[in-house]
């Protein structure tokens, strides 16, 4: 930050308007009130106001064409950050303040927005009598700033004269301190003591370093026991967890063993409960079919006449109980299908429905038992007659 090397107002043209719109000295606070003439316009924390260095002479001739350039910017439709930027740089002193140039740029922002909602700018604010005025001002200014500039680097050169001077002086009296006799003991003594006291500080500072040793040496075997006892437990834990583990994995097992045998155990006994009750009931067919023969060999030997009560009650009905009043085309189905012998190949069961056919035929009934007069009787013999002709069909397709 500095002098910048650049052509002056390279962002500016040649031409303004005519008039004036704003002024950007009055505005901006260029003139420090506490001097009457311009100064650094940074802020100085250590001194709690504004900065009163004076600034590069080069940069000030800047800044003043730069303002004059401004006072024509209609501020209110042109963005003017950049040049205010270019302002700060040329305005704040080179030694201390050139980074609050972004500071800068927002105080007048801040300021020129102030003027704007307050209505000043509107209008020209300057005219010709105003242009003179200003014109006279700045010359006189300029002149006073020449003749502070050159006050100035007299001032600065009696300063530094003073400066070599009192190195001079100070210079002489420590040669004339090192020749005194007093001040030499005096210095040899509080070598002596600055020595003791280093020797001193030195020895509580190696205590402190050992002691401070043995208290990470000691912190380091705490933290080591702790971590081994931490790592045992956590082992014993693990060990515990996994033990824990393989005993429920076992009793788990056990139990899932249990129940394995338990539901074999039902299956087998459901599976020797179906068997003996199709054994069971194989053997009732059985006993059904040989009952249902040996009446009708009775029959065919004896022969049976007799009242229509007397034939239901007589007559072996190919029905598992025997009894009339279970006889239905199910119930017939059911019996031949399940009563006839069980090593029976097709061509067998066909010929013993060929003899049931011929047993319950509607013309051979007659001849065996009489006249049937009894409506309930004739309709027993044909549905048992329909039946055993449709099962020997069946068959004899197979």
């Amino acid at each position: 930050m500095g002098i910048k090397s650049r052509p002056r107002h390279d962002s500016f043209t040649d031409s303004f308007p005519s008039q004036k719109l704003w002024d950007p000295i009055a505005t901006l606070e260029i003139i420090n009130p506490a001097r009457g003439n311009i100064t650094c316009v940074g802020y100085a924390p250590s001194c709690g106001r504004r900065c009163r260095n004076p600034i590069n002479y080069g940069n000030r001739e800047s800044a003043y064409e730069l303002l004059e350039a401004l006072s024509y910017i209609d501020t209110s439709t042109t963005n003017i950050s950049g040049k205010l930027r270019q302002l700060a740089q040329f305005t704040l002193c080179v030694r201390y303040h050139q980074d609050q140039d972004e500071r800068m740029v927002k105080v007048w922002s801040k300021q020129i927005r102030q003027q704007q909602r307050m209505g000043i700018g509107e209008e020209p604010l300057l005219h010709a009598r105003q242009k003179t005025k200003s014109a006279d001002f700045f010359e006189a200014f300029e002149q006073k700033l020449r003749e502070e500039q050159e006050w100035m680097k007299r001032l600065q050169e009696r300063v530094e004269c003073l400066e070599k001077e009192n190195q001079r002086l100070k210079y002489e009296a420590e040669k004339r301190r090192e020749y005194s006799d007093e001040e030499k003991q005096q210095k040899k003594r509080n070598e002596e003591t600055q020595r003791k006291k280093d020797e001193e500080t030195q020895r509580r500072k190696d205590e402190e370093k050992r002691q401070q040793e043995k208290n990470e040496e000691e912190e380091l075997q705490k933290k080591q026991e702790e971590e081994k006892q931490k790592k045992s437990e956590e082992q014993n834990k693990r060990r515990k967890e996994e033990e824990a583990k393989a005993k429920e994995a076992r009793e788990r097992e056990e139990r899932n063993e249990r129940v394995r045998r338990r539901a074999e155990e039902m299956r087998k006994m459901r599976a020797q409960k179906v068997k003996e009750q199709a054994d069971k009931e194989r053997q009732e067919w059985h006993q059904a079919w040989l009952r249902y023969v040996s009446q009708w060999e009775q029959i065919k030997k004896n022969g049976t006449k007799g009242t229509s009560e007397k034939l239901r009650e007589t007559i072996p009905w190919p029905v598992k109980s025997g009894n009339y009043k279970d006889v239905s085309e199910a119930a017939i189905e059911e019996f031949f299908q399940k009563a006839l012998p069980q090593d029976a190949d097709s061509a067998l069961t066909l010929a013993y429905m060929k003899a049931e056919c011929l047993k319950w035929h509607t013309d051979r009934i007659p001849r065996m038992f009489g006249t049937i007069e009894d409506e309930t009787l004739t309709r027993l013999f044909n549905t048992v007659a329909q039946v055993v002709v449709r099962l020997r069909v069946e068959k004899a397709r197979k």
